[in-house]
């Protein structure tokens, strides 16, 4: 039976803001407009919903990053996804296949299928369950599944990343895919080197910095960016205190987050010289409420230090524990203020170490 309702399976990603966690979402429109499908919006009404994870070999790219492709939502192909664990009696059949796991999760019982790709390899977990709305079926199912895979990862010594996450809503098809933004490509010419030299704190803090762009982990970003905050401001400080001695103008760190939109646009063009063009949707993502219009120390302070706190516990204190770094409420909390994070660590190394960046044209 043909569908009385039409969207793209693949589509080009609108290049938001690279490196970061993004979602997608498309919405069929039902042809008659009295369908009761067409009522909801974007989010999701509570009901019926199926949740794919695709495992992805970190390191490895098998799909087009530049693309989001949602057929492995729509026409269960599970041989996008792959892995370092293989299915044992595994057929050319992948629905013969495939494994089910049962999962007790805040006292709700979620049956998992997990499916392997072409060669044996899981690829792909698929759950149906009831949730009031695409955000609500995905944390649900995400907190279900990531025990699961990071006790398979612990005994197997073998990594078991999720690369994306698609939602579909039964009733109504729509579509919701969250995967990292990837990063663009750029092309530069090099001029003369800086000959100056590299103070040591810059040095750190640019390893850092390719660390965290290096990373998949949301967790270690986030601690590379304070870091790199932490030890940028005490640079700074030092400088200030010089400069004070010799009667010299002191570097001004504590500027306040810009609220309009002008400002937030030429703010962001100071710290990312290579890109001019910003939309409402990623000077929302970057400028939370929370932060527009107070002083750099006390988003520090009061904002981003607490998460780097709960971070730094769960990785290095051995007191007591006060959170698991797979949640879902917990990374969602760690993505929403990663930009911003990594955007102050960005503008307070510009201003800290405004001599030593590298000198390139952009073409």
């Amino acid at each position: 039976m043909q569908n009385d309702y039409t969207y793209n399976r693949t589509i080009e990603l609108p290049f938001l803001l690279q490196g970061f966690q993004m979602q997608l979402i498309v919405r069929p429109c039902y042809k008659k407009s009295d369908d009761p499908r067409n009522v909801g919006g974007l989010d999701g009404l509570p009901g019926e919903y199926i949740v794919f994870f695709v495992l992805d070999r970190p390191g490895f790219q098998v799909y087009d990053e530049y693309k989001c492709d949602f057929t492995p939502s729509q026409k269960d192909n599970f041989n996008k996804g792959n892995s370092h664990l293989k299915i044992k009696n595994f057929t050319k059949d992948i629905r013969d296949s495939c494994i089910m796991i049962d999962v007790m999760s805040n006292n709700r019982q979620f049956t998992f299928i997990g499916y392997p790709n072409e060669k044996g390899f899981l690829s792909t977990f698929k759950v149906k369950l009831n949730a009031s709305s695409l955000l609500d079926a995905e944390q649900k199912a995400y907190s279900a599944l990531s025990p699961l895979l990071s006790n398979y990862s612990l005994f197997l010594d073998i990594p078991l990343y999720i690369g994306e996450i698609h939602v579909t809503e039964v009733r109504t098809q729509t579509l919701c895919m969250t995967k990292i933004n990837p990063f663009r490509e750029v092309t530069i010419s090099f001029d003369m080197p800086f000959e100056g030299g590299y103070a040591e704190e810059f040095l750190f803090c640019a390893s850092l910095y390719r660390e965290a762009l290096n990373s998949n982990s949301c967790n270690y970003q986030y601690l590379c960016f304070y870091k790199i905050i932490e030890i940028t401001i005490r640079y700074v400080k030092r400088l200030n205190f010089k400069a004070q001695k010799s009667g010299k103008l002191a570097i001004d760190c504590n500027e306040r987050i810009p609220k309009d939109t002008h400002e937030q646009v030429n703010w962001l063009n100071y710290i990312y010289p290579f890109k001019s063009q910003w939309s409402q949707k990623e000077l929302d993502i970057i400028f939370l409420k929370e932060a527009i219009d107070k002083k750099l120390n006390s988003v520090i302070q009061n904002q981003l230090r607490p998460i780097r706190v709960d971070i730094a516990h769960a990785f290095l204190d051995s007191g007591e524990l006060t959170l698991l770094v797979d949640e879902k409420q917990h990374i969602d909390r760690v993505t929403r203020w990663l930009p911003l994070a990594k955007s102050i660590a960005r503008f307070l190394l510009k201003r800290g170490f405004s001599d030593q960046f590298c000198n390139i044209n952009f073409e």
